[in-house]
């Protein structure tokens, strides 16, 4: 069995890739500027240089923490709901889960601080599981 080269996540290369990953998400989601600024919790002057593909510096671990939730978020729902449309609009209906008390999973991972990014990642994650049982 051959043995995958892990990838060191401490360069502007690195940075570059995962962020290019995010944006081409968050084009899927249909996610506003501030929306894509909450969930990747930068300034809005870092957001700005990011989105505009001017990365100067490795990313912090909290921004890698949040785009392992994102990404994990993203390849899960592609997973359990295999029509792409569906998979993105998840995030935006409302949720009868008592995680979500009745609002889009979307809402709860723009909390800020990147604790619903993580809750909403160990839901979907969850639910992926069941789906193999």
């Amino acid at each position: 069995m051959p043995i995958r080269k892990v990838t060191d996540l401490s360069t502007i290369d690195a940075a570059q890739r995962l962020l290019r990953v995010f944006f081409n998400i968050a084009r899927e989601w249909r996610l506003n500027p501030g929306e894509q600024q909450v969930l990747l919790g930068v300034s809005n002057g870092v957001f700005t240089s990011w989105r505009d593909a001017q990365v100067t510096s490795p990313l912090n671990d909290d921004t890698l923490v949040r785009l392992r939730h994102i990404v994990s978020i993203y390849a899960w729902l592609q997973m359990l709901v295999p029509v792409p449309e569906r998979a993105n609009a998840w995030l935006r209906r409302p949720n009868s889960a008592p995680l979500f008390g009745g609002e889009a999973a979307l809402e709860r991972m723009l909390d800020g601080n990147g604790e619903g990014l993580r809750s909403v990642a160990e839901y979907v994650q969850a639910a992926r599981a069941a789906d193999f049982s």
